[in-house]
């Protein structure tokens, strides 16, 4: 009952063909298609929200998503834990 689409990737496909390494891995696809953002979540490299300042990767680029301007950062370097994918 989720209000927008999502992509369950259980047998870890898409994760592969995305190279998604690390959890959280973020990936936003436009409306056209087109992956127009690939990364971290925040800034914080996950030494928690005490760590200042934290530039908020996601929110960043969604906002200029909806605001139809590029994303000024298109690529950040993901951290958290690493992804465990099955054989």
């Amino acid at each position: 009952k989720i209000a927008y689409p999502i992509l369950l990737d259980e047998d870890g496909q898409v994760g592969r063909r995305y190279g998604a390494k690390r959890t959280p891995h973020i990936f936003i696809i436009n409306a056209q298609g087109i992956l127009v953002y690939a990364g971290a979540l925040d800034s914080t490299g996950g030494a928690g929200y005490g760590a200042k300042p934290i530039t908020d990767y996601l929110g960043v680029a969604l906002t200029a998503i909806n605001s139809g301007t590029p994303v000024t950062s298109p690529v950040t370097k993901p951290w958290g834990c690493s992804v465990k994918y099955g054989q």
